[in-house]
């Protein structure tokens, strides 16, 4: 950066160092990883990070400010649906060609009774996963 000088009673420009701060690495995420990372960072360096099949990304990338790491970066769960649960709770998948054990956050999922078993009706057949949770209807 340009900085005023004064020597001699004149003023003039000086080109004068400005020292930025580095970052370190960036931080971890709960089940999320890092593309590429290096010993350190410069200002304005950005870093993405990917998360696991099925698991969605919001936010990011981070940024390298003022030697710390901005901005807000998470992997939203699945859920997931085992065959005991399901068997549990005498439910199928409405779709019987789908055999979708999990689902993205935000997806749905809808059940059917097995044969010759009744919705109980405490919950709707159709479900909401959201961030790693679904609960599930039972049928008697």
């Amino acid at each position: 950066a340009w900085l005023p000088v004064r020597a001699y009673g004149l003023i003039k420009q000086t080109l004068m160092p400005v020292y930025k701060r580095l970052c370190s690495p960036p931080p971890p995420i709960e089940d999320g990883d890092i593309m590429r990372t290096k010993p350190e960072y410069q200002e304005g360096e950005t870093v993405e990070y990917v998360c696991p099949r099925y698991y969605i990304k919001e936010g990011g990338p981070l940024t390298c400010r003022n030697g710390q790491w901005t901005g807000r970066v998470r992997c939203i769960r699945p859920c997931t649906v085992t065959r005991e649960e399901m068997d549990r709770n005498n439910l199928r998948l409405q779709k019987d060609w789908l055999d979708k054990i999990y689902s993205e956050h935000n997806d749905h999922l809808t059940f059917k009774c097995k044969s010759g078993k009744r919705h109980d009706g405490r919950v709707a057949m159709r479900r909401h996963c959201i961030d790693g949770v679904i609960l599930l209807p039972t049928c008697v």
